[in-house]
């Protein structure tokens, strides 16, 4: 709900959360009654489960206690409300120093995204944090669309090891430029399912 409210209202969100935080808590309420409402309608259209995108979980955005107020109650109230019926819940926390182990520990979710390329913790810290599926292991900027086979095939392999190749999801660690050329796709499909 808070990127929700984030979208919609751009960076004065921020200053909207020190003038007048009653203000925000009631839009955030609001917001998060009308995501459970669009969860339930897509499971009942067939969806399996959903992406949860936190734009707010960077130590450099909220404090502790701002972070607990305005994002982890209302991400907690949709993830809990609609567990029943998904199957796959996937967190994505966005930017630096994100709050990945109060997160894991809170969220009812079973699969987490993070830019774990750039910051902590890395893909193998994060396996002594959680047993949620990790969901990264690729760069998601420009080096993706550049880089050369050996590159992309070292990637794979490190993503893999930190893993220990299990519960893992070999995915970017953001939104990927619409750059990749088609060839790096398929060669890390192939790769992928040659489990080599």
């Amino acid at each position: 709900p808070l990127t929700t409210a984030l979208k919609l209202a751009g960076d004065v969100l921020w200053e909207h959360l020190a003038q007048d935080p009653d203000a925000v808590l009631q839009g955030l309420a609001t917001i998060t009654e009308t995501t459970i409402a669009f969860c339930r309608q897509a499971f009942a259209a067939g969806a399996h489960g959903i992406f949860l995108a936190n734009q707010g979980a960077s130590t450099a955005l909220l404090n502790d206690a701002d972070f607990e107020r305005f994002n982890v109650q209302f991400d907690t109230q949709v993830l809990d409300a609609i567990a029943p019926q998904a199957r796959y819940s996937m967190v994505h926390l966005h930017g630096n120093d994100v709050r990945f182990a109060q997160v894991v520990s809170r969220y009812a979710c079973n699969m987490i995204s993070w830019h774990d390329r750039h910051t902590y913790p890395s893909i193998s810290q994060a396996r002594s944090l959680t047993d949620k599926v990790l969901v990264g292991g690729l760069e998601w900027s420009e080096m993706l669309s550049e880089c050369t086979m050996t590159q992309l095939d070292d990637v794979i392999e490190d993503g893999r090891r930190q893993s220990g190749g299990r519960r893992w999801v070999l995915a970017p660690g953001c939104v990927c430029p619409i750059s990749i050329p088609d060839t790096h796709v398929r060669h890390i499909v192939r790769r992928l399912r040659s489990g080599t």
